[in-house]
């Protein structure tokens, strides 16, 4: 049940900060769960979620890392990320001389069973 102070923006309401906090800790509950990685308590995680989001859009990310704040940071978690089968990297179909990164199809279901456990988790409280 959604606190009755939120605030509506743009036509749309928005979570208290108590709401938020508690679905960020459904959501970090539900990866814990479902990704066994130490190295995705933050950047990686971070990481995670822009490859889905874009994916999501029709768009890929870097795989240099470019599209990320910290790239010399993200392209070492991107390595990580496919080593250990999360993402996938391929060539630019746009520019040849850039790889994307894509999450991979084993990623994208453990994505969607995070956001689908922590929803869950959220609605049932």
């Amino acid at each position: 049940m959604l606190n009755q102070n939120r605030v509506p923006v743009e036509g749309r309401t928005m979570l208290s900060a108590y709401e938020a906090r508690t679905f960020e800790n459904a959501m970090r509950a539900q990866r814990a769960r479902h990704f066994a990685h130490d190295y995705l308590a933050d950047l990686g995680w971070t990481v995670l979620r822009d490859l889905e989001t874009a994916g999501h859009a029709g768009r890929a990310l870097d795989a240099g890392g470019a599209d990320f704040a910290d790239p010399v940071a993200a392209e070492r978690v991107l390595r990580r990320l496919e080593a250990d089968g999360l993402v996938e990297r391929r060539s630019d179909p746009f520019d040849v001389r850039r790889e994307i990164a894509i999450l991979s199809p084993f990623a994208r279901l453990r994505m969607a069973d995070v956001f689908e456990g922590a929803a869950l988790a959220f609605n049932a409280r």
